[in-house]
Parts: structure tokens; sequence; C-alpha cells
């Protein structure tokens, strides 16, 4: 049997709506409150995107010179020679600077065979990071390179140990590439020196 009761009876003046579909929209307080809760998301938000883009930048550097280290201490050990790692203003020779002063890694840095100045030296590679605002100084116990032996341990022209440290400055994302005697570097997050 069929139940008649939901339905419309014939005469008494009740249609069925001719368009049963609402209209969709929003109104004017959805609008409003949307867009309160989409400014305190971006003022939430924001802020932590550019630190975070911040520690993405100076990460990527520290890598990439830890990268140039790591490849400089195996070219010396496969080439059994010694080859160094020195600052360099032009990708082509290693930035000369007074024995006081500190070099600046942030123009970028190349590999060579050799000690820096040596007569046949190779250049095997460059890199010139595009860091914009990130200071490199070195603090190297030798001078402003970093000069691995045919053993995979730092050494001077002299035959001294190199040790020391490059520091990766960024507003407050400081990191440290510590060398050791032996010649074994890692990363330190620890602030850098004014």
């Amino acid at each position: 049997m069929r139940d008649v009761s939901s339905q419309p009876r014939p005469g008494s003046g009740h249609r069925p709506p001719a368009h049963t579909a609402r209209t969709r929209g929003m109104t004017l307080i959805e609008l409003l409150v949307t867009l309160a809760v989409a400014a305190i998301i971006l003022t939430v938000g924001v802020p932590s995107f550019r630190d975070l883009m911040q520690d993405i930048r100076a990460t990527t550097v520290t890598n990439r010179l830890m990268a140039s280290i790591q490849h400089t201490r195996s070219e010396a050990v496969r080439r059994g020679m010694p080859v160094t790692l020195c600052a360099s203003d032009d990708g082509a020779t290693c930035t000369n600077v007074a024995p006081t002063d500190s070099a600046d890694f942030s123009q970028g840095w190349i590999v060579v065979s050799g000690y820096p100045g040596d007569p046949g030296s190779e250049l095997l590679r460059v890199h010139s990071p595009d860091v914009g605002d990130i200071d490199i100084p070195e603090n190297l116990s030798n001078g402003h390179s970093l000069t691995y032996s045919p053993t995979g341990e730092t050494r001077a022209p002299g035959g001294a140990f190199i040790a020391g440290n490059l520091q990766i400055c960024h507003d407050g994302r400081d990191r440290r590439v510590i060398i050791s005697k032996t010649g074994r570097p890692r990363v330190a997050k620890q602030a850098c020196d004014d």
C-alpha cells in the first residue's frame, strides 16, 4: 500500500516549490569571518615562512661549503698530493689578504691542486655562491686557506697542522664549520664572532 500522507492533497492549495535547489552564496557575515581567519593565518604564517627561508639559505650555504671541504679532502687522498680550498673573488685564484685579516668566503671559493700560488697548480672546482647577505669569515690557524695532505689531514706548507673554523653568519641563524687537527669537518650551530 502506498503512503499518501506526505503528498499534498488535491485542492488543498499546497503546491510543491517550482525550484527546489537553494541558490548557493555567502552572506556578508560569512565573508567577513573568512577574511578575518585568513588575516590571522597570514599574520602568523608569513613571519614563520620568512624564518624558514632564512634557515634554508644558511643550511644550503653550510652544506655547499661542507661538500667542498669533503671534495678537497678526497681529491688530496685520491691524487696523492696536497689540495687546497681557499676564498676567491674572481673564481680563478685564491684571494690574497693580509695575514692579520680574514678571507671572506662569501664571494666564492675554489679548490686547487697543490698550495695557493704554486706554479702548475690546477683549478679543480669553482664555487660562486649566491648567498646575498650571508657572511662567511674564516678563522684558520694557517692563514686563509685549507690544505689537505695526501693522508687526508690538514697541513700548512711548512707541515704544521691546520685547524679552525669557517663561520656562516645570517640573521642569527649562525653555523660554524669546525675543522679539527686531523682535518675532519663538522657543523655546529654557534653564534658568529663580532
